[in-house]
């Protein structure tokens, strides 16, 4: 019985560890991306921030919607990492819909 029970055990231990492992590679993996966003908006950012003049400021117009456009897409990250988390929860529940893709598509 106690060699049931330490297996048991063990194996409980094994599974959290392997859940911790994969949360630790997601959220490298996370970070990773969105320092490869952040940093560009930041230093457009700091750019617009020490403009000096109206000419400057108009210069920076184009980098400031790039800088945008990042943004928004970690916020997109974001928020599909968090829809998957739920689903995986089970607080979202599908469901099957039949539509025209025709009408779908024009609207």
């Amino acid at each position: 019985a106690l060699v049931v029970l330490l297996r048991a055990m063990f194996r409980i231990f094994h599974e959290g560890n392997r859940k911790v492992a994969i949360q630790d590679r997601l959220a490298r993996q996370q970070a990773h991306e969105n320092r490869n966003k952040y940093s560009p908006a930041v230093h457009v950012l700091e750019s617009l921030t020490s403009a000096t003049d109206l000419d400057e400021f108009l210069e920076l117009r184009d980098d400031a919607r790039i800088a945008a456009a990042l943004l928004s897409e970690v916020e997109h990250l974001h928020q599909t990492r968090l829809d998957c988390y739920k689903i995986m929860q089970g607080h979202y529940h599908g469901s099957i819909e039949i539509f025209e893709l025709v009408t779908f598509m024009k609207e």
